[in-house]
Order: structure tokens, then C-alpha cells, then sequence
């Protein structure tokens, strides 16, 4: 089995940032935009709205934290390079969430471990500021501790968000989450 993990994209120390904003969000364009993934089944789109200097909510999710946690929208966000760097991931998560992260040594630059469990996934309920509820689909890989949240919208999968848990407390709070929802290995559900 090859590594399904993409290679990070990081930035060149002498490339401007706006030269690899740009490059990123080619990416996101070619894997969220023009070529949309499937999720059991269904296409998965990215959330649109608000744009923010003419680029999808979604993608500001992808590449910029809300640091101090005031609306979460893209223009209260700054740039992250963790989540830069890994703009290929959610794609990959996606469309692989069935595989074993397990894959033979040299085969991946990431530390898998041997006991690998794979992606997990559950459901959540998510209630939007209307206070309507969603039905919200978490994939996690723990041995890299990355997280991508769909959400269900009937014909297809909302992408709201994909990052590195690189908190502890959030991290905890993630196992919690994934115990009482009942988490399974996503290759027996998909």
C-alpha cells in the first residue's frame, strides 16, 4: 500500500506572501472548486460564503486560525503555516478515509504507526447562529492529528473546515468527542 498522506507545501523563505497565498489557493481551487471530491457518494463543496478578497469561507478555514476566537469569520482570521502547509490534506482525507494510515516503511514520510487504527469518523450535531441544527461528519486521523469536518447537506457534503489539533486540551476534547459519539474506522462505514 503507497502513502496516500500528500507532501506538505511549504513556503520558500525567499517567496513573498502573496505569491504563496496564491499558490495555495490554486490548490484549493483544483481540489475543492474545479475537481470536487466525493464523500459516500456525494460531491463535496466547499462553503462559499462570505467571500473574503474574492476567495471561498472554506479556504480561509483551511489556511488561517481565528485566534482570538471572536467570529470566525475570514476576515478575523490570520494566517497559519501549519494549515498552509498541509492545503492538500482535507482532499486526501476525503477520498481515502477507508485506507489504514498502516503502510510499509520508506513508503511514507510521516510516522504512521505499526497499530494504526485509520481515519475514524462520527457524527455531530452542529446548531448555526439561527440556532438550526446540522449534521456534522468528523474524519480523524489520530497518529497525524488532523481533523476535517463535513457537513451533511442532503445532495452533498459542505466542507467547514480541516486542521491540525495541535492543542492538547482540544486534542482531549476530540477523544471525548469521538467515545461518546461512537467513532468507527471509516473503511467499515464507507
Amino acid at each position: 500500500m503507497e502513502c496516500w498522506v500528500p507532501e506538505t507545501v511549504d513556503q520558500d523563505p525567499s517567496q513573498p506572501w502573496e505569491e504563496y497565498e496564491r499558490a495555495l489557493y490554486a490548490i484549493f481551487r483544483r481540489d475543492f472548486v474545479e475537481n470536487r471530491p466525493t464523500f459516500r457518494g456525494l460531491p463535496v463543496s466547499p462553503r462559499t460564503n462570505p467571500k473574503f478578497g474574492s476567495r471561498e469561507e472554506s479556504f480561509w478555514h483551511l489556511t488561517c486560525r481565528d485566534y482570538g476566537h471572536t467570529s470566525g469569520r475570514p476576515e478575523n482570521r490570520d494566517p497559519d503555516p501549519e494549515r498552509c502547509s498541509l492545503i492538500k490534506w482535507p482532499r486526501a482525507f476525503i477520498e481515502n478515509c477507508g485506507e489504514c494510515g498502516n503502510v510499509p516503511v520508506g513508503k511514507c514520510d510521516y510516522p504512521i504507526a505499526d497499530d494504526c487504527k485509520g481515519v475514524m469518523m462520527w457524527t455531530s450535531t452542529h446548531k448555526d447562529r439561527k440556532k438550526k441544527n446540522h449534521t456534522r461528519v468528523k474524519l480523524f486521523l489520530d497518529e497525524m492529528r488532523y481533523l476535517v469536518v463535513l457537513e451533511d447537506r442532503g445532495k452533498y457534503y459542505q466542507l467547514v473546515t480541516a486542521y491540525p489539533v495541535d492543542d492538547e486540551d482540544k486534542y482531549r476534547g476530540i477523544v471525548r468527542e469521538m467515545k461518546k459519539k461512537g467513532a468507527r474506522n471509516a473503511g467499515s462505514a464507507v
